[in-house]
């Protein structure tokens, strides 16, 4: 009997020894996971995507369980224009913590940038309904994007004017707030109210003065206002802010088209 007692005690012991020995490599594992991340991360913010990846996907090997590391693997998946597979660690993410609102959030724009807008609404609506999320107005921003693109322009204004409101418990305007703004103008427009476009786009332009397709919005509000001289200069002041911008060319284009019909 004392002999079968003390053959169970060693086995306990050694089966508590083989649990700790396992829990101490998990440890090691996870450190190193995690410090592949942050060298990931860091390759992340140098737009390094390819780097990234590869030191995310090796930490993925280490620790898979860590919902940080799913959800920059879908974050440069996303940068990398691959939707299908950002979706899929944006999931793994939510699933391993659920009130991760900004990985909900990232889901939602893997969502809409696969053609999947109602799975999108439904991830923004989450996220920005989520009361310890510091930056709502984010979601809030896209829902407004998404209701524009399916023409539900009065659901697109309540969004984008939620998003104005964010800013009224003392936030700084930023481009988000300007953002806003341009698509309270373009919804304005497409609602044929120009004037109160040309005064969201102005009062945007103002706020951030770099975001460049707000001047062709601008300008092209002017046309149909019928002020060509203010719609020629829009564009002139684009091509003098960001000669060699994105849109610089539209913008060149736009300007010899307006000339041309004013006789200059």
């Amino acid at each position: 009997m004392k002999k079968s007692r003390r053959v169970h005690w060693m086995g306990a012991l050694f089966i508590c020894g083989i649990v700790a020995c396992a829990q101490q490599n998990l440890d090691v594992q996870k450190k190193q996971g995690e410090a592949l991340r942050a060298v990931g991360e860091a390759y992340m913010a140098e737009g390094n995507y390819r780097e990234a990846l590869k030191s995310l996907l090796d930490a993925d090997k280490l620790y898979p369980n860590d919902p940080y590391l799913q959800n920059d693997i879908g974050l440069v998946y996303l940068a990398m224009k691959k939707p299908d597979l950002s979706v899929t660690h944006f999931k793994k993410a939510v699933a391993l913590k659920p009130d991760y609102a900004p990985a909900i959030n990232n889901l939602g724009t893997a969502y809409m940038e696969n053609g999947d807008l109602d799975a999108a609404i439904a991830s923004f609506k989450e996220a920005s309904e989520n009361l310890l999320y510091a930056t709502p107005h984010y979601p809030l921003l896209n829902l407004g994007e998404i209701y524009f693109i399916k023409k539900d322009y009065a659901a697109a204004a309540a969004y984008f004017q939620k998003v104005l409101d964010h800013y009224r418990d003392g936030y700084a305007k930023d481009a988000a707030y300007a953002k806003a703004l341009r698509g309270l103008g373009r919804t304005s427009m497409a609602m044929r109210n120009t004037a109160k476009a040309i005064e969201f786009f102005e009062k945007g332009i103002r706020i951030a003065p770099r975001l460049e397709p707000m001047y062709l919005d601008l300008a092209n509000a002017y046309e149909a206002a019928g002020e060509r001289n203010k719609a020629l200069k829009t564009y002139e002041r684009l091509l003098r802010i960001s000669p060699d911008g994105l849109f610089s060319e539209q913008a060149a284009k736009e300007a010899d088209r307006l000339k041309q019909k004013m006789g200059n």
